[in-house]
């Protein structure tokens, strides 16, 4: 492909994302959400927009007949970086929790959000410098480095985030 098609091509994408996400904008506007409520749409989808950018990546290697490895697969320790946000699906917590806490034992900050209460994680797995937000439909009182949200309260999780 030449310059100019590459370049074409790379404007058509920038326009079709535009797009998308202004008339994503408008129909939650339309919708009557508050001003809180679409920022929280709109950091949402932000954070998760990786996702269409992968599946897009997979649908074109396809295409081009190159295989797509990993999907799902975790990553080594050495990917990732000290500034970043990760999320991780795993079926088991305990490779997560074991990354994390390399990452604050190599003096990085971090933050953990959870469902299980910090006393238990930063025991079992060690995370006692993390900063956590423990997702508990329980009243508790805030401790040290903890806010508790619920886990449908998205505005109050970004608020805690922020």
């Amino acid at each position: 492909m030449g310059d100019d098609e590459t370049r074409k091509a790379f404007l058509k994408g920038f326009e079709d994302g535009l797009k998308a996400a202004w008339r994503e904008i408008a129909s939650l506007m339309s919708r009557g959400y508050s001003s809180t409520e679409l920022m929280v749409f709109a950091k949402s989808k932000i954070a998760v927009l990786y996702r269409d950018v992968e599946a897009m990546e997979a649908r074109l290697l396809e295409e081009e007949g190159i295989p797509v490895v990993g999907g799902g697969e975790m990553v080594a320790r050495k990917d990732l970086r000290r500034r970043g946000a990760y999320l991780v699906r795993e079926p088991k917590a305990e490779r997560v929790f074991e990354l994390f806490g390399d990452l604050l034992r190599s003096e990085a900050r971090g933050l953990c959000i959870t469902r299980i209460h910090p006393d238990d994680a930063r025991t079992r797995y060690g995370l006692e410098t993390a900063g956590f937000i423990w997702l508990s439909k329980s009243p508790g009182q805030k401790g040290k480095d903890m806010a508790i949200a619920e886990p449908t309260a998205l505005v109050d999780i970004a608020s805690a985030i922020s």
